[in-house]
């Protein structure tokens, strides 16, 4: 279980800065998906920082099965928590297949060679988002959207319990976009705990369980809950200035507000 107590970040210490969130305390449900969605400056990618131990909090904790995160050995930290962060960049000219592989490095010890577990799921993972016919390609010499899917097949074949995704979808076109939706969805139900920061709120509507929301930079308020609740009316012209409705199912903004 990954839980959130009390937790409050701030980049500046000055009196008349306010934190980007405060007291902010979640447990999030295992094998779910949950949404971060919020305007831009909100703190969504700070927050999944600190969910990912990258940056501390400036208070509170993140607990892992009701232990301080911090106090895991980094292996062990590595083999329950995988992080995608929105841009990645690979330096060196390597192939599709050996940086997928590079999500096995919690699995094995210092230059030990890949196990035939490790090139099974490696395939495998590149197989889930439609990128097998690309392993002895380059990394180097993909699109953009083809990059990040290859960065999701690095996570995936990581075998972690709780996935952190930082606006993956971006870069997608509108097919990979909702297949790649559809694959955290089904990892969700299998036992994953998928937690993904979203501007796309429509897709998060329709997809993740539950959604937590930041107010925007000069406003630490918050709201988690079912997204049916966190993405009211009410809330997302509170949170986004936007006005928005339901029909069949599906979340529709009708116009910017002020």
């Amino acid at each position: 279980m990954l839980e959130l107590k009390n937790i409050s970040y701030q980049y500046h210490k000055k009196a008349d800065v306010p934190p980007l969130f405060e007291d902010l305390s979640v447990k999030f449900q295992g094998a779910t998906m949950t949404s971060i969605i919020g305007p831009n400056g909100a703190g969504k990618s700070t927050l999944l920082k600190v969910i990912a131990d990258i940056l501390q909090p400036a208070q509170g904790s993140v607990l892992l099965n009701n232990r301080p995160l911090r106090e895991y050995p980094a292996t062990e930290k590595a083999k329950s928590i995988a992080y995608l962060p929105q841009r990645t960049d690979i330096q060196f000219d390597i192939s599709v297949k050996d940086t997928v592989l590079l999500g096995r490095a919690a699995h094995r010890r210092a230059f030990q060679a890949y196990s035939e577990k490790d090139l099974n799921m490696a395939m495998q993972s590149l197989e889930a988002v439609d990128m097998q016919n690309f392993s002895e390609r380059s990394i180097n010499t993909l699109s953009g959207g083809e990059y990040q899917r290859v960065m999701i097949a690095r996570m995936l074949c990581s075998e972690a319990d709780i996935f952190l995704f930082d606006e993956p979808i971006s870069s997608l076109d509108i097919h990979h976009c909702f297949s790649v939706m559809q694959l955290l969805q089904s990892l969700a139900k299998q036992g994953k705990t998928i937690i993904i920061a979203l501007h796309q709120l429509d897709l998060a509507f329709r997809f993740c369980e539950y959604t937590l929301c930041l107010g925007p930079s000069q406003n630490s308020s918050w709201i988690y809950d079912k997204t049916e609740a966190t993405m009211s009316r009410e809330n997302l012209a509170r949170f986004f200035s936007i006005e928005s409705e339901i029909s069949k199912g599906h979340l529709i903004f009708t116009r910017a507000l002020h």
